[in-house]
């Protein structure tokens, strides 16, 4: 930038003409150096607005590209599909609490277990039973022996005591084997039960509130979708008014660079002024410094106004260009936050719902498995009890015979009268055996019908509508997560798009407003020129006064008068003299004076 060397103090119009002269080609060189200043902000002042002008166009086609890719997105969300799918599912959800409730109500497998266990002790009991009746046997077999002379047979009688003795410890033998199995698959049931109740019930709470939270967190994304996509208007037309602001502010370079000439034109004048040899006809050397005053005075004023002019319209342009990359970067977020998992986090919250969805499947399908081992621990318990029942049938039947050979043993000794009184003592005992292994037997069998009917239960439980509910639910998840999964693929290309143009349309804005330094140094050398022009105004300011002053004026105003067009010129002579025309023709009635005086200029 040209800098124009501070004006020296120069003398009044009372100097010499010689010295007139001197000053006045110091006010040339000095008027030369503003016209050169004023000069070279031509070029810089119009790249700088072209560019402006093309990072406008750039800018408003891609805030347009931007609003048509965020309305797509925001309405991927709002999508009535999607919408349908995640109430389904959100009803689907209470097939989760179903399960979690028959999961900690569910006793069947203890009931079992606990009769299993039960059944455990009544065998043990019977077994000593039996211990007891072999016993009687071989007390049988000594007396029986003793007896032998008498005529008495009582072969028969120890032989099937001991026999019986033998079959019942065989069938406890069965029952005991058996029973220990089915203790063993109960027993995995229980801790496959625990795990349910423990780990899988924490599973199934925590995917529930997940999935509650996925559902309330859609409808809020989709509720602020809807909100973006009505708000998409707004900053649409927000962009469209800073950029009709910045276009219309625009023009403020062409104004400029005529209010320029028309000064250059006007500081011309004033040289040829100051380059006349000697003195001018029309005017003296007085004449001559009453025009360089009123010229460089006006052309003073002009270039203030001018600056004031440029720089309000060259701020517009600064503060819309802010504004306009405010309001794209609001966008670009609301759309980012669209999709994130929260404010903090920009993370796609479409990807945490999927993963969600993805742990229920998983949880579902161990749930799933859990309940298909329990079906075929049922299986192999309901196979179990009926070989426990076969064999309490036959300590049943060995029930019948024991106290039937007790009775007849009792009836045979009764005739032997008090020689028979030991077995018969023996034979009375087996009765109660007999009866005591009835009752046992009875006991194993109630609790074996409580065991079927438990597993019949569960069986029916784990094969009834609850099956076909998580069934349901399974198929209504992953309905929903191939939609996820294509929305988000369709969502994630859209939202990349619109951060790729924001961040190009922020980056350029960015650029734009670096580059734009144009308006400090015009105004910088519009400030400087006017300074210099009124210390030149003030150095040749003339002595004269009063009616002498005004008719000296009237004729310089009667020079310039075809030397002025524009509106604002007018405007500043106004402001320059004060008043209005006519009262100015009101002072003088002159000829001249009778004219208006911003026709005289203009």
């Amino acid at each position: 930038m040209n800098q124009i060397p501070s004006l020296p103090a120069l003398s009044g119009s009372s100097s010499s003409w010689s010295n007139q002269e001197d000053e006045a080609r110091t006010w040339s060189r000095r008027i030369e150096q503003i016209e050169a200043s004023l000069d070279a902000l031509r070029e810089p002042c119009e790249q700088s607005f072209l560019a402006l002008g093309e990072a406008l166009s750039s800018a408003h086609k891609t805030a347009r590209a931007m609003g048509d890719s965020a309305a797509v997105l925001t309405d991927a969300l709002t999508s009535r599909g999607l919408t349908d799918q995640a109430r389904a599912l959100e009803l689907d959800l209470h097939v989760l609490d179903q399960a979690l409730a028959a999961a900690r109500t569910e006793t069947g497998l203890q009931t079992i277990d606990d009769a299993a266990q039960a059944i455990g002790g009544s065998v043990q009991t019977l077994g000593k039973l039996l211990v007891q009746v072999r016993m009687l046997a071989m007390n049988a077999r000594i007396e029986a022996a003793q007896l032998s002379g008498l005529g008495m047979d009582f072969t028969v009688f120890t032989r099937e005591i001991g026999r019986l003795a033998q079959r019942g410890e065989q069938s406890i033998g069965i029952i005991v084997g058996t029973l220990r199995t089915l203790r063993d698959v109960l027993s995995q049931a229980l801790n496959l039960q625990g795990a349910l109740g423990d780990q899988h019930r924490l599973d199934l709470e925590g995917i529930k509130r997940r999935l509650h939270s996925a559902m309330n967190t859609l409808q809020q994304r989709q509720e602020a979708a809807r909100r973006t996509l009505g708000s998409l208007p707004t900053h649409l037309d927000q962009a469209h008014r800073s950029v009709s602001e910045v276009v219309s502010a625009l023009q403020i370079a062409d104004m400029t660079r005529q209010r320029v000439e028309h000064v250059d034109e006007a500081l011309a004048t004033v040289l040829g002024v100051l380059n006349t040899q000697g003195s001018d006809q029309d005017m003296g050397g007085t004449r001559r410094h009453i025009m360089v005053n009123a010229l460089c005075d006006l052309q003073a004023r002009q270039l203030t106004v001018i600056r004031d002019d440029f720089e309000a319209k060259a701020r517009i342009i600064e503060t819309n260009l802010r504004a306009l990359g405010t309001g794209v970067q609001g966008l670009r977020e609301g759309v980012t936050r669209l999709h994130a998992t929260s404010t903090e986090d920009r993370t796609d919250f479409l990807d945490t719902l999927a993963n969600d969805l993805k742990t229920a499947l998983s949880i579902l399908e161990r749930y799933r498995s859990a309940r298909r081992e329990t079906e075929d621990s049922m299986g192999t318990v309901v196979s179990m009890t009926s070989e426990i029942a076969e064999a309490v049938t036959a300590i049943n039947e060995i029930d019948a015979e024991m106290h039937l050979i007790g009775l007849n043993a009792s009836i045979k000794c009764g005739n032997l009268g008090s020689r028979g009184r030991v077995l018969t003592v023996i034979a009375s005992e087996l009765q109660a055996f007999a009866r005591q292994t009835r009752a046992l037997a009875l006991e194993i069998g109630s609790r074996l019908d409580r065991i079927a009917a438990c597993s019949s239960d569960l069986g029916r439980q784990n094969a009834g509508t609850d099956s076909g509910k998580l069934d349901d639910l399974d198929q209504a998840i992953q309905t929903f997560l191939d939609t996820l999964d294509r929305l988000t693929g369709e969502s994630s290309e859209r939202l990349n798009e619109v951060r790729a143009q924001t961040e190009t349309l922020e980056r350029s804005l960015n650029v734009t407003l670096t580059n734009f330094t144009i308006r400090k140094r015009m105004t910088e050398v519009f400030t400087t020129a006017a300074r210099e022009l009124g210390a030149i105004a003030q150095a040749c300011r003339p002595d004269l006064t009063g009616p002498a002053l005004d008719d000296a004026r009237r004729e310089v105003l009667e020079f310039l008068h075809k030397h002025y067009t524009m509106v604002d010129e007018r405007e500043v002579h106004e402001a320059m003299f004060g008043g209005t025309p006519r009262a100015a023709a009101a002072v003088t009635p002159s000829k001249a004076a009778t004219t208006d005086i911003s026709d005289l200029l203009f």
